[in-house]
């Protein structure tokens, strides 16, 4: 690819980390996904991803990719679904463009794999739990999907002048509203805490069936970056 050298992955969550390299991992680790690129679990939110890319742009990496879920906020967005953004929509409502001969290139690579949705991920402080709020944040920024931890790692890199880029799979369409069972179980790295999960569906019981909903679209993201990370490798090169 046009850009070159050691890639660091910033993902937030363990279960994000094993579609890249099938290894237990916890909060605060980077691991060596190869002898160059590197992965940093950050647990969510954009602090946890600021300091994980400053952590792995002072271990030598010179490209940086989030990598993880996202919420849609566009009709037409199935779990599972691929979403490479041109640009992310900051939380202050500032825009970072993604559209380099980097990324141009890495389309080219998943073609064979799957469709990709190319539209604005937009930055939030927290989950966007309802479809109304989902709905919402769509109108005021036009962005199709939202995550907590791309904008901050497109900051840190802009700030070193580092190339970056956000690959990300779907796990709640639009119309979803995420169960208040699994939003209470919820630790402040974003990680479900199963005694806390397990008390809100005992004073919730109609809230298991929509969670087993969410859990099957976890994994059904789940896989569909463990099949991106498959194809191109740890330097998103190898087609």
């Amino acid at each position: 690819m046009d850009d070159a050298g050691p890639i660091g992955y910033v993902v937030a969550l363990p279960p994000e980390c094993r579609t890249l390299i099938p290894r237990r991992s916890c909060r605060g680790d980077i691991l060596e996904l190869d002898r160059v690129h590197r992965i940093a679990v950050a647990g969510a939110g954009s602090d946890n991803a600021t300091a994980a890319a400053e952590a792995l742009i002072a271990r030598g990496v010179r490209r940086l990719v989030s990598w993880g879920c996202a919420a849609a906020l566009a009709d037409g967005l199935r779990p599972g679904a691929l979403v490479i953004p041109q640009a992310v929509i900051h939380a202050d409502g500032a825009r970072t463009s993604f559209a380099t001969p980097w990324q141009s290139q890495l389309l080219a690579c998943l073609q064979p794999v799957a469709p990709v949705c190319t539209g604005p991920i937009a930055e939030c402080d927290g989950i966007v739990a309802s479809a109304e709020a989902k709905r919402n944040l769509h109108r005021t920024t036009g962005a199709i999907a939202a995550d907590m931890e791309t904008g901050a790692v497109a900051r840190a890199a802009q700030r070193c002048g580092l190339p970056s880029l956000t690959i990300r799979s779907i796990v709640d369409t639009v119309s979803v509203t995420i169960p208040r069972s699994a939003q209470a179980a919820l630790d402040g790295d974003g990680e479900i805490v199963v005694s806390r999960l397990l008390l809100q569906l005992l004073r919730s019981p109609s809230e298991i069936l929509p969670l087993l909903d969410l859990a099957r679209a976890f994994r059904c993201a789940m896989q569909s970056l463990a099949r991106v990370a498959a194809h191109l490798g740890p330097g998103l090169d190898r087609h």
